[in-house]
């Protein structure tokens, strides 16, 4: 691979364990050096997807850099960088660490769509916009919190108005972030295609979103009648199909889309008792496995998380149902259900919310049409 095209910037290298340095001209970047074990630590940029520069035909962006390293003393490195590229290195940077040994190390960053070779993993989410349902508690509380952190913009959806406010105070907005709290019913068609429509009208095209819905009640399926399996379906299946509908034409103008569906274990193993519930999420499964093959050449994926026992209202309705079924006190069915995970407890929302962030990220960005379990290794399937 020949050089890039562009200023040679020298940097000396004094006698000390660390030095910071920046890149002069309109933009920045920290540049660290560890003398220390005779390892060089390096911060480099990080290219957002989009980002293009005149002489991108491939649309890659390449760095070189020639790393020349003494244990100790007087050493020079020189940095190829493309001027075209007005960004903000400080802020964008991404640390790769090399053996002192080494002469040459060459790094290969692809911009658009997330992916990237040679940096290690990007979880990053700045200048991406996120809307996550059922934010208000729970799951997509932590889901809504995690993705803030990593530098999204975060739509809260969800209908108590009270709760997404005390959600919506605890995000981070170090990023330059702008967060929003939508209270309205996801049933309700009308009124979610209008709010939707607004939002992307006004705030830009939605990158990820997060589809969250609260299960159906527990019972046998044998037990259960159409009307309970058709309220299922709709606020489900047909929800999350409108919002994909909706969200899917700003994907891909943007070339970067993540819809990520919380589903449940039972796409993998049937939980007893869960009829309904065990019926909607395998169909839902099916419909996020269709629209990975649909959309994937779009830079769009399509994934499930299947969370296990997780500490929700949720599942304190599950287990006083089934206290109250079976005679036994809810202690005692807790005891039990805990007995059946290899890692001994359920999974705190942030557990899951973390699986949801990185198929967000663009580290994810290979992986499509999956179903991932975070169950602490209950669920005994092997796919």
């Amino acid at each position: 691979m020949g050089r890039l095209r562009g200023q040679k910037k020298d940097f000396t290298l004094f006698d000390m364990d660390v030095a910071r340095l920046a890149i002069i001209n309109d933009f920045y970047c920290d540049v660290s050096f560890d003398l220390e074990e005779e390892l060089l630590t390096l911060i480099i940029m990080k290219v957002l997807a989009g980002i293009r520069t005149p002489n991108d035909h491939d649309n890659e962006v390449r760095v070189l850099v020639h790393l020349g390293i003494a244990h100790r003393g007087l050493e020079k490195v020189s940095m190829f960088v493309d001027p075209a590229l007005k960004v903000d290195w400080g802020k964008h940077c991404h640390r790769l660490t090399y053996d002192a040994d080494s002469s040459l190390a060459e790094t290969k960053v692809r911009s658009g769509n997330g992916h990237m070779h040679g940096v290690g993993m990007d979880l990053r989410l700045d200048g991406k916009r996120a809307l996550v349902c059922g934010a208000s508690r729970g799951i997509g509380r932590a889901t809504a919190q995690e993705l803030a952190l990593q530098g999204a913009s975060v739509v809260l959806l969800a209908r108590d108005q009270s709760a997404l406010e005390e959600v919506l105070a605890s995000l981070a907005t170090s990023n330059t972030q702008h967060h929003v709290a939508l209270s309205i019913d996801m049933y309700n068609e009308n009124l979610l295609v209008h709010s939707v429509n607004n939002l992307v009208d006004n705030a830009g095209a939605i990158h990820i979103v997060v589809n969250n819905t609260s299960g159906p009640p527990a019972g046998r399926l044998v037990d259960s009648d159409v009307e309970s399996l058709t309220k299922a379906f709709q606020n489900h299946i047909l929800v999350s199909h409108q919002l994909m509908s909706l969200l899917t034409p700003g994907m891909k103008a943007a070339g970067y889309g993540r819809v990520i569906n919380i589903v449940s274990t039972s796409v993998k193993q049937p939980i007893e008792g869960l009829g309904v519930s065990n019926t909607i999420r395998g169909a839902m499964a099916s419909w996020s496995k269709t629209l990975a093959t649909e959309l994937g050449l779009y830079g769009i994926t399509v994934n499930n998380v299947l969370p296990g026992a997780t500490e929700t209202e949720r599942l304190t309705s599950i287990i006083t149902g089934k206290a109250s079924k079976s005679g036994q006190t809810p202690d005692a069915v807790r005891s039990d259900m805990l007995s059946e995970i290899p890692a001994g407890r359920f999974a705190s929302p942030s557990e899951i919310a973390n699986a949801v962030a990185f198929l967000a990220s663009p580290a994810a960005s290979y992986i499509n049409g999956t179903s991932i379990l975070v169950d602490g290794g209950r669920t005994r399937a092997l796919s």
